[in-house]
């Protein structure tokens, strides 16, 4: 699947759409929707992400990077793995069930429900905040469902069709195996504290 990101063009500059490979795009609707969950998910973890917080120039553990530049290309690389996964769908002849279209639509109505008491030109105003509107979401949760039944049709559902002989050969790709044998050695000293008795 991921190959076909070989061939993705991917702007340096902001415009839209973000990425595109032929009649397949993720728009910078949706990249900027996608970098204000991901504001998100941090914000509930308790970490400063206020547009002057320090938190972005500092640099992510184990990266290279500062904080921005990481969340920055997580983002970026997420949605390439989601164009790669729109063009895969319509290749393999793919289809999301009413069921899962079923799904999205309740989700979407629940949000308008609860957030802006049924009215959905509310919900847009709101959604305006992070890049997109409520047919902007739907897409977005269309490309997302899309991407995890190409995921579940090569893979299988949580990897069962990936054989242990293609595991074992991703480990010895990915991976190195090593045992540590920790020997631990210590001698007692045997002394006589303040009553007389004897201790270690």
């Amino acid at each position: 699947i991921f190959i076909l990101l070989a061939a993705v063009s991917c702007a340096e500059k902001v415009k839209d759409p973000v990425l595109e490979y032929e009649d397949k795009k993720i728009s910078l609707s949706m990249y900027e929707f996608m970098l204000s969950r991901m504001k998100g998910m941090l914000a509930r973890n308790k970490y400063d992400v206020t547009p002057l917080s320090e938190f972005w120039d500092e640099k992510h553990p184990g990266a290279q990077l500062t904080n921005e530049e990481y969340y920055n290309k997580s983002v970026l690389e997420s949605c390439k793995n989601y164009l790669a996964a729109l063009v895969m769908f319509e290749e393999e002849g793919l289809t999301l069930s009413d069921t899962v279209l079923s799904e999205i639509e309740e989700d979407i109505s629940f949000c308008i429900d609860y957030d802006c008491n049924g009215s959905t030109e509310k919900f847009d105003t709101l959604l305006s905040k992070f890049g997109t509107d409520t047919e902007g979401l739907r897409k977005i949760y269309e490309i997302e469902a899309k991407y995890k039944a190409v995921i579940s049709h090569l893979y299988g559902e949580n990897g069962s069709q990936i054989s242990a002989s293609v595991k074992e050969e991703y480990y010895k790709e990915n991976y190195y195996r090593f045992k540590q044998i920790i020997v631990s050695n210590f001698y007692y000293e045997y002394l006589t504290d303040e009553n007389g008795d004897m201790i270690y």
